[in-house]
This record gives structure tokens, C-alpha cells and sequence, in this order.
């Protein structure tokens, strides 16, 4: 390479002009991330409350079957007619 030919790309700035205003399509685009980070957000929030909700259910089961010690004693506990959850 000559030198002017590298003394020239040494003075180009790497990051490319900064721009005051942004395009339309940018600003779409901006405005479509920020709604799929907005759904994606709540869709985590109403997870983390139906886990809650069953983390509740599923002591108040154990309670209520007195602590078994097995699976199995849980399981056949819930299958019988014995097993009546009452909500508040």
C-alpha cells in the first residue's frame, strides 16, 4: 500500500459520523423491540405467579397429608376421596 493510501485510513474515524435524528424505520424498529421486551416481561410475570400459585397448592396438599415420607403415599392420598382442597 502506498502511504497516502494508509495515512488515509488512519484519519477515517471507525465509528462513522453520529447522526442527530434517526430514520423511521429505526425508530420502528426501536418501538417493536421495546414492545417484544414488554410481552416477553409479563409473560414472566404471569409464569412466576401460576408457579406461586402451585407452590401453595402443593404444601397445602403436603400438609394436609401429614408429611409423607414417600411419593407414593402423596400420590395415592390425591387419588382417593379423601382429598378435598377447600379455596379461601
Amino acid at each position: 500500500m502506498s502511504q497516502k493510501k494508509v495515512q488515509k485510513e488512519e484519519e477515517k474515524p471507525s465509528a462513522g459520523p453520529l447522526r442527530k435524528h434517526r430514520s423511521r424505520a429505526e425508530k420502528i424498529d426501536d418501538l417493536k423491540k421495546q414492545i417484544s421486551e414488554l410481552r416477553k416481561a409479563e409473560r414472566e410475570e404471569r409464569q412466576r405467579a401460576r408457579d406461586e400459585k402451585l407452590i401453595i397448592l402443593a404444601k397445602a396438599v403436603y400438609e394436609k397429608v401429614g408429611k409423607p415420607k414417600d411419593i407414593d403415599a402423596l400420590i395415592e392420598f390425591v387419588k382417593s376421596e379423601d382429598f378435598k382442597i377447600e379455596y379461601k
